[in-house]
């Protein structure tokens, strides 16, 4: 998920919607994981 976040970050312009859903499918893990931290830190 790094390299992705490194990517839309350095290369913002260059990005696509079939890289955006690319990078969802491959990385869908570490996304549900995020969300799940955020809303547990947000419950407290």
């Amino acid at each position: 998920m790094v390299k992705s976040r490194n990517r839309i970050f350095y290369m913002y312009f260059d990005i696509n919607n079939g890289m955006i859903y690319e990078i969802i499918q491959n990385n869908l893990r570490d996304l549900e994981a995020f969300i799940k931290t955020i809303v547990k830190d947000i419950s407290l």
